[in-house]
């Protein structure tokens, strides 16, 4: 279609993947490191949740998280326990 979208609006936990790969394809266009790549990703998200109780966010399980992303966590080079503390909620 030849847009370049120029704000990826993520609703609700579930879409929250897509910014792994949006930092992924940040890493590969622009030959930089992840920690380089978060800011500029960072900036151009959007983050807005309905349904702010336990029941409108997804859990997955490290096994499947590795599952699941292990090809995506080595196409960053990043570990799993960096993966898994991206997600984590504060206690």
């Amino acid at each position: 279609m030849g847009i370049t979208p120029g704000v990826l609006h993520l609703n609700e936990g579930h879409s929250g993947f897509a910014v792994l790969e949006a930092i992924r394809t940040r890493m590969e266009e622009e030959g930089v490191s992840f920690d380089q790549a978060v800011p500029r990703v960072s900036r151009e998200v959007c983050f807005t949740t309905h349904t702010p109780v336990p029941a409108g966010h997804d859990r997955f399980s490290a096994d499947l998280m590795e599952e699941h992303l292990g090809p995506l966590r080595d196409q960053l080079d990043f570990h799993m326990t960096g993966l898994m503390e991206l997600a984590r909620e504060p206690a």
